[in-house]
């Protein structure tokens, strides 16, 4: 039984980690340009913002830009769209909710990008200033590792980071489906021949022909026999 565990906790780490592998792969492989994109508005406590949702497969960038002001009226064109927000991170909270203390006087980008398949496992955030473009804000939290992008385009579509932050339900929902394929790769044919080995009534663990009575067990190789005392 405790081995039987240990194999689990293994496995389980295992997956884990090539859970984070698969998101951070995304991160930094995933091209955002041309991505399926929809753009909305929502409501923020000091002023409006514009939604950004680029999905790229396995990959969803959100961009939220607080608009007030002189430019607000550029983007008066798209209709009100909350629901664009992310649930996993803070940056509906951020938006609806802001410091009580701060005033939109310029526009002012936030990012949440969420990365992992066949669910989104890992999240992070980060944040800069127009106007001190391309300055970037890391998260306080430190829920991203920002690194230079290699590619050429809209900044905010090249920025890439590492996400830091797990999205719970999905981080354990690919953590067990990266564990099912690392059992099933590694432990999936030797059970699948004891299966085979058990239906024919040979050993399942050397082979030989028991004749369909595992009763007594293997005198071949031992199984099931009780050690000699």
């Amino acid at each position: 039984m405790k081995r039987r565990l240990f194999k689990l906790a293994v496995f389980l780490l295992l997956g884990a980690i090539v859970n984070v592998a698969v998101a951070w792969g995304a991160a930094l492989l995933v091209d955002f340009h041309g991505a399926e994109t929809v753009v909305g508005g929502a409501k923020g406590r000091r002023g409006d913002w514009v939604i950004w949702h680029h999905n790229a497969g396995g990959a969803i960038r959100i961009r939220a830009l607080a608009v007030s002001g002189n430019n607000i009226e550029e983007y008066e064109q798209y209709p009100m769209h909350p629901s664009l927000l992310p649930l996993w991170g803070p940056l509906a909270v951020q938006v609806r909710q802001q410091v009580r203390e701060q005033v939109i006087d310029e526009p002012f980008v936030r990012v949440a990008d969420a990365y992992g398949w066949p669910t989104y496992s890992l999240w992070c955030a980060f944040a800069w200033n127009t106007a001190q473009w391309p300055n970037v804000l890391t998260d306080p939290r430190l829920s991203a590792i920002l690194i230079t992008s290699p590619m050429g385009g809209n900044y905010a579509l090249s920025q890439r980071a590492l996400p830091l932050r797990p999205i719970w339900p999905g981080f354990a929902v690919n953590t067990i489906f990266y564990t099912a394929i690392l059992w099933l790769i590694t432990l999936g044919p030797f059970t699948a021949r004891r299966m085979i080995r058990h239906k024919r009534g040979h050993c399942i663990k050397c082979g030989y022909d028991l004749r369909g009575d595992f009763s007594a067990g293997c005198p071949e190789c031992g199984w099931r026999r009780d050690s000699p005392s």
